[in-house]
Parts: C-alpha cells; sequence; structure tokens
C-alpha cells in the first residue's frame, strides 16, 4: 500500500543524489566567497573572520552587516553593487532552505504512470499546501518542489551568485584591504 506516511527513506536513486550534492557543493562555494568578503569588508585577521562567521548568520543579518560596512568603506557606486548581490543572496538563500529542508517524494503526471524525484518543502499553511499540489499556484509551487531539473538550474543560480560575489570582491581587495595591510 502506497502511503505518503511511510516510515520507510524512499529508494536510493544516483541522479537524486547527485542534483542534491551538486547543489550543496554550489552552496558551500558560495559560503566561502561571502567569507572572504566578510573578511576583506571587515579588515579582520583571517582566522578572527573565519571564527565570526563561522558563528552563522540567516541571510538578511548577513546582508545587512555587508551594507552597513559598506556604507563605512565603500564608494557608492560599490555600495549600489554590493546591494543587489545581497538582494540576489537573500532571494537564494530562502530557495536554498526549501531544497535543504524538504523530503524526497515521487510526483506523478495526470496519468499516475510516470513519476519524478521532487524535493519538496512542505508550507505550514494547510491552504497553500492545498494550492501548490493542486498545481493551482504555480509560483508558490517553484517555491516549495524542486524536481532535479530545477536543482540542476538552482545550483547554476548560486554558481552565477558566487562568481559575481568573487568579481566584487577582486574588485575591491585592492583597495579596501591590501592598501590597509601593507
Amino acid at each position: 500500500m502506497a502511503d505518503s506516511l511511510s516510515l520507510l527513506p524512499p529508494p536510493s536513486s544516483d541522479e537524486r543524489d547527485i542534483g542534491l550534492g551538486q547543489f550543496m557543493y554550489e552552496w558551500g562555494e558560495l559560503e566561502r566567497q561571502l567569507l572572504y568578503l566578510f573578511h576583506i569588508l571587515t579588515n579582520t585577521k583571517w582566522a578572527i573572520a573565519r571564527i565570526i562567521f563561522s558563528i552563522g548568520f540567516r541571510a538578511p543579518s548577513l546582508s545587512k552587516i555587508f551594507r552597513a560596512i559598506g556604507k563605512l568603506r565603500l564608494k557608492e557606486s560599490e555600495q549600489i553593487t554590493l546591494k543587489e548581490l545581497c538582494k540576489n543572496y537573500t532571494t537564494i538563500a530562502e530557495r536554498r532552505n526549501k531544497i535543504v529542508h524538504g523530503l524526497w517524494d515521487i510526483e506523478h503526471d495526470k496519468n499516475n504512470t510516470l513519476g519524478q524525484w521532487t524535493r519538496i518543502y512542505y508550507p505550514t499553511d494547510p491552504e497553500k499546501e492545498k494550492r501548490i499540489f493542486d498545481k493551482f499556484d504555480q509560483i508558490d509551487r517553484i517555491k516549495y518542489r524542486h524536481t532535479i531539473k530545477q536543482l540542476q538550474t538552482a545550483s547554476s543560480e548560486v554558481h552565477s551568485l558566487t562568481n559575481e560575489m568573487a568579481d566584487f570582491t577582486r574588485s575591491i581587495i585592492k583597495k579596501y584591504y591590501l592598501e590597509e595591510q601593507s
């Protein structure tokens, strides 16, 4: 009997596991880049920056810290760039939380014949859950469920943001870190 409340884990799937693993790899690289930026903006020793950063910040808090320090240390044009990067980071972090804290399930097509692995984060609002799974609310549906292909897209978006963060960090490192360290 197929039951959505089964206590047994779903069977292993290489494609599923690789998709989530790739996403986690890209997220780790983004966090590494955020640490570098934190280090540069705070102008602290690497070991100190790493200790403070490893305590953990929620994305909105880290973004506020970056923007506040940016107002003290960056030119206006750099502040604008940083603000946009922080906005993108906060948005991607919301998606990341739903992916990481979601559950794997197999969703079937209309005829209940073909199934695909889907990472699902169940909302706390029963009405929202019904809209998502009845396929009425496509905007929330995208936020709360991720197929393997959507995980791959999310991985690419995280990778792109990581590169943008790296470019920004490189653009300010010479002005704000190396000068002060010499």
